[in-house]
C-alpha cells in the first residue's frame, strides 16, 4: 500500500495530461489485477466500470456487462435492499472518509445461476461534496471457506477483538457451518453499535479499573462532557459521594465473579456540578478464562422522576401541616381524606364532628400522577411485574397469613441460564424482550394454578423480578411432595422458545431454580429470601436447568460450624488458649526425655476443653494457621524459659496438615525461631500424622527436608491408623515413630492390636526409627512394651498433660514403676 501511494504521489507531481494518462493507465492495470470484483455505477445503477475479476464472477463479457445495469444481475427479493443501500447516504469510514455500507445480497450469474456475494459500497464525491458515483467491492461467499482457511493460517495478522463488541474475537473459519453464522453475527454486531451509539439511554464501556473507554452520545449529553474528556477521568470521581460506597461494593463483587452484573439509582455530578439523578444497569465481560476485560453500563435519566417523587412528599407534607382546613370528596361526594387542620375545624368540644366546612380543589392530576409515581417505585419498569421492595412487602403479609392459617408456602428463586450470551450478542433491547417474555410466561402460570385455589389471597401467588436476570416466585402448596413437581413445571414454561419478531428467529433460555419452603424453613421473610438465593447457586453449580431445595438442617450445621469457629478465634484473642505438656520417658533407661505439647481452652463457660470439643471446627481454616502459629511461638518461648533455668527439654509441637502444607509455612518458622536463638533447633520435633503426609507426599517430603535443614526433627504420629505402608516410611524424612493408643490401650487383651504393635515396633527398627508408645495406662503395658523393644512411653501411668509450670517440678520427683526395674540398664 505505501508503494502505490508513492507511485500515484510521484505520477500526481508531474501535472501534466500524459503522466496523468499514465497513473489513470496505472490505476486501470492495477484495478483489473485485483483478484476481488470491483463494479462502478451511476446513483441510478448504470454501469461506467468493471474490472476483469467481475467478469469472471458474473461469467459476462465486458462489452455485454458495459451495456446492463447492476439490478439485471441481482436475484428479484434483493432488489429492494440493494436499492435502499444505494440511495441511502452512508456514515464514512475512518480508513477512507469515504461512506461506506456493508450488506449481503444474491447474483444471478450466467444460466440463472444464483450465487451469495458480500457486498461494499463506498461513494465518490467532487470537490463539492456531491456524490458522483458507487463503488461496489463483490466477494464471492461461495469462495471463502479455502481463502478462510489459508487467512487462518496466518497467525501474525489475525484481526483483534473490537471493544465496542461484546462479542467480538478473532474469527477462524474452519467450516461451511460457521458461515451459516455470518448473517446472524454481522446483524448482532449491527444491532449493537446502533443502540450504542444511536440509542435514547445513555451507555458506557468501562475498564475493571473503573476507567472509561467509551461513551455514547446521549451519555455525554447527561453529564456535559466531550467523549474525550470522559476518557481521561474515572466513573468513581463523577459519582455522587452518597453513592460510591454502594456502587463500589457491587462492582467489586461483580468483578469477584460473585454476581454476573448489578441495577442501582445512582446519582452523578454533571460538569456543571448539578446533580444526575440515574437507574444504572451493569454487566462484565471477559473471555473464559480470563480476567475481565470491560464492563457495560447504561444510564437511564430519572431526574424528573426523582423531582416528581421529592414535590409528592412536600405536598404530603403541607397537606398534614396546613392551618387551613382541607376536604378531600371524590365524584360520589364520599369523603376521600382530610387533614388534622379539618378535624379540629369540624369536631365539637367532645371531639365529635359537629359540622363540615368544605374547600374544592381539582386534584386529579395530582392524584393520577402520585398513582404513577406509586406504581415507578413499587413495579418493574420493564416487565410491569412487582419489585424487590413490594414483594418483600407481600412476602412478610404472606408468612403471615400463612402462620395464621397453618399453611404451607414455596419461596423460588429464579435465576436464568444462558441469558447474558443473548444480551450480548444481540444486544439489551433483544435481552429486555427475553425478560418481560419469561415475567409473562411466569405470571400467566401463576395465574393457572391460582384459580384453582379460590380460597387462596392474590398476595400468596405472586411473581416479581429482583433485577437483572432474577426472579422470584411466592406460591401456595399443598404438600412438601408437590415442590419438585411444581419447580419442574416451572423449568418447562421458562425454556419454551422465545420468538423475537424484529430479528425473525427463535431464543431459548433455560434456568436455575432455588426454593426454600415453609414452615420447615421458619425464618423471616429477608432470610428466607436468602436461603431461597443460596438454594439457587447450588442449582446452578450441579448445571443448567436444575432445582435445588433449600436445606434447613446443613445451614444450621453449617452455621454452628462458623459460630465454633469464630468462637475459637476469638478464645485465641482473648488468650483463653492454654499449652499443656505432657512428659515422655524412657522406661528402660528411667528418665524423661520430653514433653508433648497439647492445646486446650480455658473457656469461661465451659472450664478446661480438650482439642476434640473445638479443633475439628478450624480445620482448612486461616483459624487453623492462627492457632498453629500461636502453639509454635508458646513452645520456643517456653522451652527458652526452661533453658534459662537449667532444663533443655526436647519439645514436640502438632502441626496440622493445612499448616504443613500451607505456602508461608517454612518461612514463618525460620522467623519464629530467629526470636529464639538460645532454643537449640536439635530439641524441636514436628508431629505430623499419616495422612498429612499422603495427601501430597511430594510437597510434603519438600517441606520436611527443608525443615531438616534447620536441624528440626519430624515423628510420625498415630502410626498405624491411616495409610501406613513401607514405601512411605522410606520416603519420609522421620526420626521418630509413634504407636497410636487405639493400640496399646488394648494390647494386653487383644491379640490383634498385640500383633499390630509389634509390626509396628519391628518397622521402626528395620528402618532405624525411635519408637514411642501413646496411651500407656498402666505399669503393666509398659512391661509388655519393654519386653517388645518399645522403650519410650507417654499415658497416664506416666503422667498427664500439665501447665508449663508444673513440669519442671513433676520432672524433679517422678519415679518409675518397681515392675520395670527388671528392665532398666
Amino acid at each position: 500500500m505505501n508503494l502505490l501511494q508513492e507511485t500515484c504521489a510521484s505520477l500526481m507531481a508531474k501535472e501534466n495530461p500524459p503522466h496523468m494518462g499514465l497513473l489513470l493507465q496505472f490505476l486501470r492495470v492495477l484495478v483489473d489485477e485485483l483478484r476481488q470484483a470491483v463494479w462502478v455505477v451511476d446513483e441510478h445503477g448504470h454501469t461506467l466500470f468493471a474490472n476483469a475479476e467481475l467478469t469472471r464472477l458474473l461469467d459476462c463479457p465486458m462489452d455485454k456487462l458495459n451495456c446492463q445495469d447492476l439490478l439485471e444481475w441481482v436475484e428479484p427479493q434483493d432488489k429492494a435492499l440493494l436499492q435502499a443501500a444505494l440511495a441511502t447516504p452512508t456514515p464514512q469510514t475512518q480508513a477512507t472518509g469515504s461512506p461506506e455500507t456493508c450488506l449481503q445480497f444474491r447474483l444471478l450469474a450466467k444460466e440463472g445461476q444464483s450465487r451469495r456475494a458480500q457486498l461494499r459500497i463506498q461513494t465518490l464525491s467532487d470537490a463539492s461534496g456531491e456524490a458522483t458515483c458507487r463503488v461496489l467491492f463483490l466477494s464471492d461467499e461461495a469462495a471463502r471457506p479455502e481463502a478462510c482457511r489459508a487467512w487462518g493460517a496466518d497467525s501474525e495478522h489475525r484481526p483483534q477483538p473490537d471493544p465496542l463488541l461484546p462479542n467480538s474475537q478473532p474469527t477462524f473459519l474452519k467450516s461451511d457451518s460457521l458461515l451459516e453464522n455470518e448473517d446472524a453475527l454481522r446483524q448482532s454486531e449491527f444491532i449493537f453499535r446502533s443502540q450504542f451509539e444511536h440509542g435514547n439511554i445513555g451507555m458506557a464501556l468501562t475498564s475493571p479499573d473503573k476507567g472509561w473507554m467509551r461513551a455514547n452520545a446521549k451519555l455525554c449529553q447527561m453529564l456535559g462532557y466531550e467523549e474525550a474528556e470522559l476518557q481521561a477521568t474515572t466513573w468513581d470521581a463523577l459519582t455522587h459521594p452518597d453513592d460510591l460506597e454502594i456502587d463500589l461494593g457491587q462492582f467489586r463483587r461483580m468483578l469477584a465473579g460473585e454476581i454476573s452484573g448489578y441495577e442501582l439509582d445512582k446519582r452523578f455530578i454533571r460538569k456543571d456540578g448539578s446533580v444526575l439523578h440515574t437507574h444504572l444497569t451493569v454487566s462484565s465481560y471477559r473471555r473464559v478464562p480470563g480476567p475481565y476485560e470491560y464492563v457495560i453500563a447504561s444510564l437511564q435519566d430519572i431526574t424528573d422522576v426523582k423531582r416528581a417523587e421529592a414535590e409528592l412528599r412536600l405536598a404530603a407534607c403541607v397537606f398534614a401541616n396546613s392551618q387551613e382546613g382541607i376536604l378531600v370528596i371524590d365524584a360520589q361526594q364520599r369523603i376521600v381524606d382530610l387533614n388534622p387542620a379539618c378535624l379540629a375545624l369540624c369536631s365539637d368540644d367532645s371531639g365529635g364532628i359537629s359540622n363540615y366546612a368544605c374547600v374544592f380543589s381539582d386534584i386529579s392530576q395530582a392524584r393520577a400522577h402520585a398513582r404513577e409515581l406509586e406504581h415507578i417505585a413499587r413495579y418493574d419498569l420493564l416487565t410491569g411485574v412487582p419489585n424487590r421492595r413490594l414483594f418483600s412487602e407481600r412476602l412478610i403479609e404472606a408468612l403471615s397469613e400463612a402462620r395464621a392459617k397453618q399453611q404451607r408456602l414455596a419461596l423460588c428463586y429464579i435465576d436464568l441460564d444462558g441469558f447474558k450470551p443473548i444480551n450480548d450478542q444481540y444486544g439489551h433491547q433483544v435481552g429486555d424482550q427475553v425478560l418481560a417474555a419469561v415475567a409473562q410466561r411466569l405470571q400467566a402460570h401463576t395465574r393457572r394454578q391460582a384459580s384453582s385455589r379460590s380460597h387462596a389471597r392474590r398476595v400468596i401467588d405472586t411473581v416479581a423480578r429482583l433485577g437483572g436476570d432474577e426472579f422470584v416466585l411466592l406460591c401456595l402448596l399443598h404438600n412438601a411432595q408437590d415442590c419438585q413437581s411444581m419447580a419442574q413445571r416451572l423449568l418447562e414454561v421458562i425454556a419454551q422458545p422465545l420468538y423475537i419478531q424484529s430479528l425473525d428467529l427463535s431464543l431459548q433460555v433455560s434456568a436455575s431454580i432455588g426454593v426454600t419452603l415453609y414452615p420447615e424453613d421458619d425464618a423471616d421473610a429477608d432470610s428466607m429470601l436468602r436461603h431461597a438465593d443460596q438454594a439457587m447457586y447450588r442449582a446452578k453449580e450441579a448445571g443448567k436447568g436444575r432445582v435445588a431445595v433449600f436445606d434447613v438442617h446443613g445451614d444450621q450445621r453449617m452455621r454452628s460450624h462458623r459460630e465454633q469457629q469464630a468462637g475459637v478465634e476469638q478464645a485465641l484473642a482473648n488468650g483463653e488458649l492454654r499449652v499443656f505438656y505432657q512428659p515422655k520417658v524412657d522406661m528402660r533407661l528411667g528418665h524423661v526425655v520430653g514433653v508433648e505439647a497439647l492445646l486446650r481452652w480455658q473457656d469461661p463457660q465451659q472450664g478446661l476443653r480438650l482439642p476434640a470439643s473445638f479443633m475439628p471446627a478450624i480445620l482448612n481454616s486461616d483459624v487453623d494457621l492462627q492457632v498453629g502459629r500461636w502453639v509454635i511461638q508458646q513452645c520456643l518461648e517456653q522451652m527458652a524459659l526452661w533453658k534459662e533455668q537449667g532444663w533443655n527439654l526436647p519439645v514436640s509441637i502438632n502441626i496440622s496438615a493445612f499448616h504443613l502444607q500451607s505456602p508461608g509455612f517454612v518461612s514463618d518458622l525460620v522467623q519464629t525461631l530467629k526470636r529464639y536463638p538460645q532454643v537449640p533447633t536439635g530439641r524441636i520435633v514436628l508431629e505430623i500424622v499419616e495422612t498429612t503426609a499422603v495427601a501430597d507426599i511430594e510437597h510434603t517430603i519438600a517441606v520436611l527436608n527443608q525443615c531438616r535443614s534447620l536441624g528440626l526433627r519430624f515423628a510420625l504420629d498415630d502410626f498405624g491408623t491411616g495409610y501406613s505402608s513401607l514405601s512411605l516410611l522410606q520416603r519420609l524424612p522421620v526420626q521418630e515413630i509413634k504407636i497410636d493408643q487405639s493400640f496399646v490401650v488394648e494390647m494386653l487383651e487383644d491379640p490383634n492390636d498385640l500383633a499390630i504393635v509389634k509390626g509396628i515396633i519391628a518397622l521402626a527398627q528395620a528402618f532405624q526409627c525411635a519408637v514411642v508408645a501413646e496411651g500407656v495406662s498402666s505399669a503393666a503395658h509398659g512391661q509388655r512394651l519393654l519386653s517388645l523393644g518399645c522403650d519410650c512411653a507417654q499415658g497416664f501411668t506416666v503422667a498427664q498433660a500439665m501447665p508449663a509450670d508444673q513440669v519442671l517440678a513433676w520432672c524433679r520427683a517422678w519415679q518409675h514403676p518397681s515392675s520395670w526395674a527388671t528392665y532398666l540398664h
